[in-house]
């Protein structure tokens, strides 16, 4: 089952000296269960082609399909649905709201839902072994213990696919493989797929799939 399918996605912007192309042609598909990596020097576009397949930023040209469903014309209210309910994220910096305790990090998701479910926000702080961390506030926990409840927070509502920007750039080896470790066994065993754009090339490795972006244009390793 193909989750996500992206179709001769083009990208530009304006600059100084006129527009400039930013993906050229990008055709990808997800499929259910599956793990993709794209990696690619600073600059690439690899955080532009995270945003247009999370419809957060529209391309100039192509289409992006979405369990199927075209995406091009959809009103931006009905983006957000889509990636509420169909798409979890996860950055390199966490975007945990230091007001609130992990376990109302995590709830955020379901609470913008309307399906506010604090025993499902346990479960998964529980799953990234922060159970004993959820009343703290995002200063009192670790940079690895912040990437964990944001993962959790990107599983709230039980997506379709994990869209990650550089998910452990800001980590030490040990930690960046405990995090892989929990993107490997949610697609073992919740049949999730993910969509990781790293420079961390033996993370890549560990995926089903390592593609390249290059001057725009993405091919396969």
């Amino acid at each position: 089952m193909t989750i996500l399918e992206l179709k001769n996605l083009t990208k530009y912007y304006s600059a100084p000296s006129g527009r400039l192309k930013v993906l050229s042609g990008v055709n990808l598909k997800v499929e259910k269960g599956q793990k993709v990596a794209i990696i690619g020097q600073s600059g690439s576009g690899k955080s532009t082609l995270l945003h247009c397949a999370g419809l957060l930023d529209s391309p100039t040209e192509g289409s992006i399909y979405l369990l199927g469903k075209n995406t091009e014309h959809l009103k931006d209210n009905k983006k957000s649905e889509l990636r509420n309910k169909h798409m979890g994220f996860v950055y390199q910096a966490n975007h945990l709201m230091e007001e609130f305790t992990a376990l109302e990090n995590v709830m955020m998701p379901s609470l913008i839902a309307n399906k506010s479910n604090k025993n499902k926000a346990r479960e998964l702080l529980n799953a990234v072994g922060l159970a004993d961390r959820e009343e703290y506030l995002p200063s009192k926990l670790s940079g690895g213990e912040q990437q964990r409840v944001a993962i959790a927070r990107a599983l709230m509502n039980s997506p379709d696919i994990l869209l990650a920007d550089e998910p452990t750039g800001n980590l030490d080896p040990k930690t960046a493989d405990k995090v892989f470790e929990i993107f490997d066994n949610l697609v073992t065993n919740h049949g999730m797929a993910v969509l990781m754009v790293t420079h961390n090339e033996e993370l890549a490795k560990k995926c089903d799939i390592i593609l390249q972006l290059n001057n725009g244009i993405l091919k396969k390793v």
